[in-house]
């Protein structure tokens, strides 16, 4: 198969999984040093919207199915649908994407936009055009998916920087998941330093753990 070439999803209502030319998504690979021809599992991702009512950008499908589950040098984490990495054990649910808005810093986001609206701009899913988050870092900077227009595809990526004075902590950056990670990967983005401390990015897949037998 061509390096260009990954396995995706952007047909979900063929019941088949296609071969698609996504350049962006094998680029991201590649400075991940990551294989994309490597083993993984597609989903089925015409399920995604009758179990949490949303259709997401074909760029996170494209990923997800290429990467799995797992981090950016274990500080960068990608909310997944996976537990793990290893075949037959490790999808758990759509409904696993929104775990992070509904009960993690977008959750919290939603409580301070109440008490501090000029500070937090953005409503938050369910929210009509709310925030999505789709990646944070060990620092508690959050990225979400503006969903402002009904086609996940002009969704946009915006960050909220945890440590930053609220009149700088919301950055609206234009661009979609993996454009904004390529940037952030690359040390291409005004605030690549800030996501992303370490040198030489890799893609850690996370590994269920050791079967243990019971005592």
């Amino acid at each position: 198969m061509p390096s260009h070439l990954v396995r995706s999803s952007v047909a979900p209502r063929s019941g088949r999984w296609v071969l698609v030319d996504d350049a962006a998504v094998s680029k991201l690979a590649r400075l991940l040093r990551a294989d994309p021809r490597g083993p993984h599992q597609a989903l089925e991702w015409e399920r995604c919207r009758s179990e949490i009512g949303l259709e997401l950008p074909a760029d996170y499908r494209q990923f997800t199915d290429v990467f799995g589950c797992g981090s950016i040098n274990d500080e960068f984490g990608v909310v997944s649908p996976f537990d793990y990495r290893l075949p037959g054990s490790h999808f758990k649910n759509f409904s696993k994407i929104l775990t992070e808005t509904f009960e993690g810093a977008g959750s919290a986001i939603a409580e301070m936009r109440e008490a501090w609206p000029a500070y937090f701009p953005y409503p938050v899913f369910p929210e009509a055009g709310g925030l999505i988050a789709w990646g944070t870092n060990t620092n508690g900077d959050m990225c979400f998916w503006e969903t402002a227009s009904p086609d996940p595809e002009k969704w946009t990526v915006v960050v909220w920087l945890r440590g930053a004075s609220p009149e700088q902590a919301w950055i609206r950056t234009g661009a979609g998941m993996v454009e904004f990670l390529i940037d952030i990967v690359s040390g291409r983005h005004p605030y690549s330093a800030t996501l992303l401390v370490a040198d030489n990015p890799v893609w850690l897949p996370n590994m269920a753990p050791p079967h243990r037998p019971p005592r």
